[in-house]
């Protein structure tokens, strides 16, 4: 078999030959997508595929994607059509579908967890926990939509009382839950909601410009770094004779590499004493910094030199004389998104997403949509002035 033949398994039968290919995986985002299509003469191909199938999607003999056929578009004249096939992954109904009740009318699922590597729970819908271990919670509000829990992190045992809003997706409950939490969730290739820790994994192969990486591209935006980072924040305060009223905190983070005076103030939600507002003031401000370095390549090929297929959530050496980047010298970077494509074209690449580990963290739906965050790409002799930032950090250095 074609260790790089990319295959759709529905009802038992298998469909390739694809002539055009797109899989993506990113961290942002709990199901990995794809899009496949071809020219055919005939629309026999398209009878058996249907929306709503389940689907299993292949490289060779790797799983990457276990989910549902979502669209079935065509286009075609009287002699042939470009038939086409866009899906996702399971944990997709984690992003779409509300919080399962309890609700005599309603069935749903209930996936065997018994195997050692799935976290076990109640086998019934809940919306409302009294002291319940996190990692219980998690895996009782995926259940009913046939999600089984996989942790890669350490034990998540801490005792919650957690509320579900009846009207919140799956994924916001999620979010609503650990959004005190530093984790990371991601679907795996069996349709599995995967909790784990950022840079989990380490690439085989580094990316070196003149070696695998064909294209390198960064927009370098300057708009959202900022020389002050400030946090305020409220603390509940106590009541009685000995206790104290609620009083107010602050903290403000210096980034030393900004000339220019710019200030940035966030108020830090629920109670938050100084050590809470050092944490986010210099959360922001090392995120803010490590985002200006995003970087996106494109290389040759799905596979590392070992075989394996390129993976988010890795780390990654790189070696870009063009932007001055040895990571030999410093801090690896961190893949968020990787995305397997096939054209006429260009054959078989790769585009990978890179960034220094701290300028990635989870966006919730309670983000607000920023015109700034679509990337403009800048030509290489761009006159854009970024001389008030001193870029030579440890891992830029020549």
């Amino acid at each position: 078999m074609n260790d790089n033949e990319v295959s759709l398994k529905v009802n038992g039968v298998k469909y390739k030959f694809w002539t055009s290919v797109s899989i993506t995986s990113e961290l942002n985002t709990i199901a990995p997508a794809f899009s496949v299509g071809m020219v055919s003469q005939s629309l026999k191909i398209k009878k058996g595929l249907d929306s709503g199938q389940s689907v299993l999607v292949k490289i060779g003999e790797d799983t990457v994607l276990t989910g549902y056929i979502e669209q079935t578009p065509v286009s075609y004249s009287a002699t042939s059509a470009n038939v086409g096939i866009t899906g996702r992954s399971k944990t997709c109904d984690l992003i779409d579908c509300t919080v399962m009740v309890d609700d005599p009318n309603i069935s749903y699922e209930k996936p065997n967890t018994s195997n050692s590597n799935y976290v076990s729970c109640p086998q019934n819908a809940a919306t409302e926990y009294k002291n319940v271990a996190l990692e219980t919670i998690i895996a009782q509000l995926i259940m009913p939509y046939g999600i089984k829990l996989v942790n890669e992190t350490k034990p998540l045992t801490k005792k919650r009382n957690f509320s579900a809003k009846h009207e919140d997706t799956v994924l916001k409950a999620l979010q609503n839950l650990t959004s005190t939490e530093n984790l990371l969730f991601y679907g795996n290739e069996k349709g599995d909601l995967v909790v784990t820790e950022k840079g989990k994994l380490t690439a085989d192969d580094a990316l070196v410009l003149g070696q695998n990486i064909l294209t390198g591209d960064a927009s370098f935006d300057a708009s959202k770094i900022y020389k002050y980072y400030r946090a305020v924040g409220q603390d509940k305060g106590v009541t009685g004779k000995t206790g104290h009223a609620a009083s107010s905190h602050n903290y403000t983070a210096v980034d030393d590499n900004v000339s220019r005076t710019r200030l940035l103030t966030k108020k830090v939600q629920g109670a938050a004493d100084t050590a809470k507002c050092k944490v986010t003031a210099e959360g922001d401000r090392d995120y803010n910094h490590d985002q200006y370095f995003k970087i996106t390549y494109k290389v040759q090929g799905w596979r590392q030199s070992t075989g394996k297929l390129w993976k988010i959530n890795s780390l990654v050496d790189i070696k870009d004389e063009f932007l001055g980047i040895d990571t030999q010298r410093s801090q690896k970077f961190l893949i968020t998104r990787v995305v397997f494509n096939l054209t006429e074209n260009e054959g078989m690449t790769t585009t990978l997403d890179v960034i220094p580990p701290n300028g990635w963290r989870l966006e919730t739906e309670n983000d607000k949509e920023d015109p700034k965050k679509v990337i403009i790409k800048k030509s290489s002799n761009s006159s854009a002035d970024f001389s008030w930032i001193n870029k030579k950090q440890n891992f830029m250095s020549a």
